[in-house]
């Protein structure tokens, strides 16, 4: 994902962005010594405080569909984001601190999960913990025929080419058309080398 930053943005220091997550992590360990327990869902409290309090990350509402609220580094730069980028942030800070949770690609909406508490979690509402009602009622809602695979866990690999698929509309929209084709062309390659 840094190197698709590097892509949109050059100047991208991805060392310096990945210290950057290191210390988010480190916040929420030093969030979590503070705690009188210390259980599951004590630790995503600490983890939601630090990325949507201290942090105050939140969900690009206007523009949604910049190139800059797709890229990891300007996401971590403005603090505004897409589905699918905050949870990248909040997958990468939630490893980095020891916590277990996989990325959820429903149709047109991308959330987390955490497999011991069986609770989803939608970055793009400051972490808001959802259900599997919940995540089957947008889907209907959304005018998508529900099934249980839409709730399975995407690997990295699938992660990524999604952010890429996002980012080739992005740029699509904003009349970037050699960004758009580039990612495309290499999107490509990618699925046919994993294939």
């Amino acid at each position: 994902l840094m190197a698709l930053s590097r892509f949109g943005h050059p100047e991208t220091d991805t060392f310096y962005w990945r210290r950057y997550l290191d210390d988010l992590a480190s916040q929420v360990y030093r969030r979590e010594r503070h705690l009188p327990t210390l259980s599951e869902t004590a630790r995503l409290v600490a983890l939601n405080t630090v990325l949507f309090e201290n942090e105050q990350l939140r969900g690009a509402v206007s523009n949604y569909h910049l190139p800059r609220n797709t890229y990891l580094a300007t996401v971590l730069e403005s603090k505004e984001g897409i589905p699918i980028s905050l949870s990248c942030v909040y997958m990468l800070v939630a490893r980095r601190a020891g916590i277990e949770v996989w990325g959820i690609g429903m149709p047109l909406h991308f959330v987390v999960y955490h497999p011991s508490l069986d609770v989803f979690i939608d970055p793009f509402n400051a972490g808001t913990f959802i259900s599997h009602d919940d995540c089957r009622r947008f889907i209907q809602n959304a005018g998508f025929t529900f099934n249980d695979a839409m709730l399975q866990q995407r690997s990295n690999i699938e992660i990524v080419q999604r952010t890429m698929r996002n980012l080739i509309y992005a740029h699509t929209r904003s009349g970037q058309e050699w960004e758009a084709e580039t990612l495309r062309d290499t999107l490509e390659t990618i699925i046919r080398l994993t294939a």
